[in-house]
């Protein structure tokens, strides 16, 4: 049987009923418009079909498990932010969909400097709120567990200057930097740390 739109007393918003292969269906369209009503029927139809037949995890989409993920817990303004960036680039793609390929894309679309950016920049901003996000879906029983190729991050040597190398960068510095020279040396802050401190 298919969904059928109906008003329902007491309300504003139209709603679908019916039922699909067996399951029964009452759900609101989010409208009181006739048309935008008959086009939400008509795609839920087609996903309750497709979920019937193939199961949950092939209509599940992104921002279906995005919208979970941050109901299930408070997320940090950090967080939030990647992944409205996250959201803005995958939107209503099925979970099904995001493989390896799509992440390379995402890099592309999303990061500045695409597939150039440094790899911390791509675990930071794209990956691992990705990833995040793909567990939560995974528990869930919406996807598989994902499996990316984690960007390699080089290891760099840090070195240090001797205390004589020290003395002759601050003696080379202009004036107004070396009080700033001589505090990073003292303390070992970072530069943005000093230059917020009041």
């Amino acid at each position: 049987m298919s969904l059928k739109i109906v008003k329902r007393p007491n309300t504003k918003n139209l709603y679908i009923r019916g039922t699909i292969r067996g399951t029964s269906v009452c759900e609101s369209t989010g409208t009181s418009d006739p048309m935008r009503a008959e086009e939400f029927r008509a795609k839920r139809e087609a996903e309750l079909w497709t979920e019937s037949i193939y199961g949950k995890k092939a209509t599940v989409t992104f921002a279906h498990a995005v919208a979970a993920y941050l109901e299930a817990e408070e997320r940090s303004e950090t967080t939030k932010f990647h992944l409205r960036r996250l959201l803005n680039h995958f939107g209503i793609t099925r979970l099904i969909e995001i493989a390896q390929p799509q992440l390379d894309d995402a890099y592309r679309k999303i990061l500045r400097d695409g597939i150039a950016a440094s790899s911390a920049t791509k675990m930071r901003g794209v990956l691992t709120p990705l990833r995040a996000v793909l567990e939560f879906a995974a528990i869930r029983q919406w996807c598989d567990r994902p499996a990316f190729d984690t960007p390699r991050i080089p290891r760099g040597r840090t070195i240090y200057l001797k205390p004589a190398e020290v003395r002759r960068l601050i003696d080379a510095a202009a004036p107004h930097l070396k009080p700033l020279l001589t505090f990073l040396v003292g303390t070992g802050v970072r530069m943005s740390e000093a230059l917020d401190m009041e």
